[in-house]
């Protein structure tokens, strides 16, 4: 399932062709790296576990906007020790609530100081 990992010097076309799952689009969310390989928040399942979610509301790594079944992939992971301080340290608003922790607001740009 996984391929091997494209440069990250590689022209735009070479990276679709790579990932497999990118479709030439008008929807540039789905065409930027940082909307779909770098997290955005975790989101709690029903077994305390958590999927690292893109900007996307998807698993970091999938470039879709179809509604993904997260049980179907190898998506969700479990953090020893993760509490409410801890979610507060981590998530961009310091909030205690470990159902989904944004690690920054939406309105910003993460990479923009980079």
């Amino acid at each position: 399932m996984l391929g091997e990992v494209p440069s990250l010097h590689a022209e735009k076309s070479d990276v679709d062709e790579a990932a497999g799952t990118l479709e030439r689009s008008t929807d540039v969310s789905l065409n930027d790296f940082r909307s779909i390989h770098l997290p955005y928040c975790l989101d709690q399942q029903s077994d305390g576990s958590y999927v690292i979610l893109n900007r996307e509301y998807k698993p970091i790594g999938f470039a879709s906007k179809d509604f993904v079944e997260y049980g179907k992939y190898p998506v969700c992971v479990k953090f020893k020790g993760l509490t409410a301080n801890l979610a507060a340290k981590v998530s961009y608003s310091k909030s205690k609530d470990l159902d989904r922790i944004y690690l920054y607001n939406d309105g910003c740009v993460p990479t923009s100081n980079a």
